[in-house]
């Protein structure tokens, strides 16, 4: 299943903000100083500021990943892909918040402006369409892998360790570090070591483990992928395998 890439996301977002700002204007039109309307202008606009929200999020992450990219020449969709499940899920919250607040005022709707009934009628089918979307991705992610927290307890080499919750060693997910008996793999291990020996990390893990008998994971460390920082400074390079 591919994910969506930067593209996807921008017409979707500005469908979305162009549904909401026709409702902001068909409510406030006849209805102004109406207890119906101000409700329905709270609404949309608490819908307008999200998705504002939303896309400073994804410029931030767009921004950090062509960083990368220009670094490391590695496919941009698969540096923005872990950045946007994360903003996926966080997005259902609020998805949720927004459907709960007009289905409140749509009944009232009906009688009082039928116009603004059926926009926001429609307003709240499209928003479950994509919380059915966006939840249906996200269970496709959770049955490849589980977010879980961990203490590192031994670092092996740059890209291996140790974790208090597992018996088998984790492996970092799309890098490489050189092998240990080299200059540059000793310097790995010790960046690794100075950094995530004793600290707690999130890992997010492959629910299947790979060829040698290892968890693989993506791994953070203050909200940042610990991997990332590696490539940065020189000690690792991306090698993605396709799982």
């Amino acid at each position: 299943m591919a994910h969506l890439s930067s593209t996807d996301y921008w017409t979707a977002g500005l469908a979305t903000l162009s549904r909401q700002v026709i409702c902001f204007a068909i409510a406030k039109a006849p209805l102004s100083g109406h207890p119906v309307s101000i409700a329905a202008k709270v609404i949309l606009k608490f819908a307008v500021h999200q998705f504002n929200l939303r896309v400073l999020e994804i410029e931030t992450a767009m921004d950090a990943s062509l960083m990368l990219a220009e670094q490391t020449a590695y496919p941009l969709l698969l540096q923005v892909s872990e950045e946007m499940d994360r903003l996926m899920a966080a997005q259902l919250f609020w998805e949720e918040k927004q459907i709960a607040l007009a289905e409140l005022i749509h009944p009232l709707l009906l009688v009082i402006e039928p116009l603004a009934y059926l926009s926001i009628g429609n307003y709240i089918d499209s928003m479950k369409a994509q919380q059915d979307a966006h939840t249906a991705v996200l269970l496709y992610f959770e049955s490849l892998w589980v977010w879980k927290t961990a203490t590192v307890t031994y670092v092996i080499d740059g890209d291996t360790f140790k974790v208090d919750i597992f018996d088998e060693s984790v492996r970092f997910e799309d890098i490489d570090c050189p092998e240990p008996d080299t200059d540059k793999g000793k310097a790995a291990k010790a960046y690794t070591e100075s950094h995530l020996l004793g600290k707690e990390v999130e890992l997010r893990v492959r629910r299947q483990l790979d060829d040698y008998g290892r968890r693989v994971a993506k791994v953070y460390l203050d909200g940042k992928n610990f991997g990332y920082e590696l490539v940065r400074n020189g000690l690792a390079k991306f090698s993605y395998v396709k799982r």
